[in-house]
């Protein structure tokens, strides 16, 4: 499985609209911008986030688009699976008859157990969560006390 370009700026997306606050509306123009993302596709993402109901959309001149639930509420597999479908490692998971192996297959049961562990992790991360690690990461490192410097020959003297 490789989270598709598609679902990066959905999450992307997202963001920017967790991260407006009290505006009601953002216009997907705003967001592609300030993301650096192809507004013709980042406008066919919004349609199928739109379709899931995670965003509201406005039409008109005073249009654009919103989130439709809190960012608490708001998953990293909802996301990913209104913009690729289910989240599947192996066609074997969840096609019968996809092979004659099936039954007896090791590989597939490590499968199943890897996608699982993906799926309850996107499925426990919250909009908000990736919101806090961002607030996180831009926050300003503080500086390190700072420490006497010591010279080899100080060292060997025993100072």
């Amino acid at each position: 499985m490789q989270i598709t370009r598609g679902s990066d700026y959905a999450i992307l997306g997202l963001l920017r609209l967790a991260q407006a606050g009290n505006r009601p509306i953002v216009m997907l123009s705003e967001i592609a911008e300030q993301e650096d993302l192809p507004e013709s596709y980042l406008a066919k993402v919004f349609q199928a986030l739109t379709h899931a109901g995670l965003v509201r959309s406005r039409r008109g001149v005073r249009g654009g688009f919103a989130l439709a639930r809190a960012p608490e509420s708001i998953t990293l597999k909802q996301i990913i699976e209104a913009v690729e479908g289910p989240i599947a490692l192996s066609p074997c998971l969840h096609l019968d008859q996809y092979c004659r192996r099936q039954a007896s297959c090791v590989v597939r049961s490590v499968l199943a157990d890897a996608e699982a562990v993906i799926a309850e992790t996107f499925a426990r991360t919250t909009l908000a969560d990736m919101l806090a690690k961002q607030a996180q990461a831009a926050a300003p490192v503080l500086a390190m006390p700072k420490m006497p410097v010591r010279t080899v020959s100080a060292i060997a003297a025993g100072d």
